[in-house]
């Protein structure tokens, strides 16, 4: 599988030597598929720009971290790097003797340039001044203000109390069917999601376990499809929750159509009407993906697979007017902040 990065450097290599150089810290420019990342970008904010993609990147070669900055100002949202700061960012980073390769990362995918300031604005600033300052000025996320590794978020939630949730929708639905909550857990032991959809169809009203769903996303800053899936699939189907990945490749393209369809069978909430205005298509878009196992093709309440379309190609092509690169100040400017 062929991702943003080698296997090799998928990962920045990290070190708790707090004398390591930013050089080993870096992310290589090379390996961002700008193009996949812009090309969502536009399906989303600008769809006629899409034609000319190939021809802006060109012209801003070595400067692809300040268009996108560039166009996170110009249209006023954020920036679409976002996705793949998400996708990098580990545990590891967050760790107190790991300041400095948190910083490093950041400025790698923001605003490479300067990423040999690293050591030097660790030093004077502290984290939260810093990052408050750095997200401000690329529009870009707080790491400090988001889960650790957003994506699985969902892992260290709470279990889901599904006596409590079973019988609340009994006392308001079906009284007489309360006293027969353990028992019904207890047969349907491991496959709770399933009955709570069967349930919301029998009763014909909205499934149980939306209210779980918004309590694990209210809090988690989402930037991308596949994270958002991930804790859909948690809450209302956690046995597919492994197939996460393959089912959004085999729907890459039609993201809205698969959210719809999931919210129908499950008699579920749309999970793009709750997150949709923080959601691009970094998550899968950014990545180039080869030899993914095939999700299965069938949806049913009674076997829980869930459906999947073809792979549809991305557009390629470029943008009608030409960035102004050259006006973007730099944040970061012989160690000195800049306010924007």
């Amino acid at each position: 599988m062929t991702g943003i990065m080698d296997s090799s450097q998928e990962s920045l290599a990290l070190s708790n030597n707090s004398d390591v150089s930013s050089d080993s810290l870096r992310l290589s420019a090379g390996r961002i598929n700008h193009k996949k990342i812009l090309t969502a970008f536009f399906k989303k904010k600008d769809p006629e720009k899409i034609q000319d993609i190939d021809n802006l990147l060109s012209k801003n070669k070595g400067k692809e971290a300040k268009l996108f900055l560039v166009l996170a100002k110009r249209y006023d949202c954020s920036n679409a790097l976002n996705a793949l700061f998400v996708k990098l960012v580990t545990d590891d980073h967050y760790e107190d003797n790991n300041y400095l390769a948190l910083t490093t990362l950041y400025l790698s995918v923001f605003f490479p340039q300067d990423v040999n300031e690293a050591a030097k604005l660790c030093q004077r600033y502290k984290k939260e001044e810093l990052f408050k300052r750095l997200s401000s000025n690329f529009h870009a996320i707080n790491p400090l203000k988001m889960d650790k590794k957003s994506s699985l978020t969902f892992n260290s939630t709470k279990p889901i109390d599904y006596k409590q949730l079973l019988t609340e929708f009994y006392q308001e639905h079906d009284e007489s069917k309360v006293a027969d909550v353990e028992e019904t857990l207890a047969k349907l032991d491991g496959r709770e999601a399933i009955l709570f959809a069967m349930l919301a169809t029998k009763y014909q009203t909205t499934n149980a376990l939306n209210s779980v769903f918004e309590e694990r996303v209210k809090n988690v800053q989402i930037t991308d499809h596949l994270s958002l899936l991930k804790i859909y699939l948690s809450v209302f189907h956690p046995s597919y929750l492994p197939n996460a990945k393959s089912l959004l490749l085999k729907n890459k393209g039609d993201e809205d159509k698969l959210f719809a369809e999931l919210a129908n069978k499950f008699s579920a909430l749309n999970a793009l009407d709750v997150c949709g205005d923080s959601v691009g298509k970094g998550g899968l878009d950014i990545i180039n993906e080869s030899n993914e196992e095939n999700a299965p093709s069938v949806v049913s309440k009674e076997n829980a697979v869930v459906v999947s379309k073809k792979v549809t190609k991305d557009e390629s092509g470029g943008v009608g007017k030409k960035a102004n690169i050259k006006k973007v100040r730099r944040p970061l400017g012989n160690s000195r902040l800049v306010n924007a």
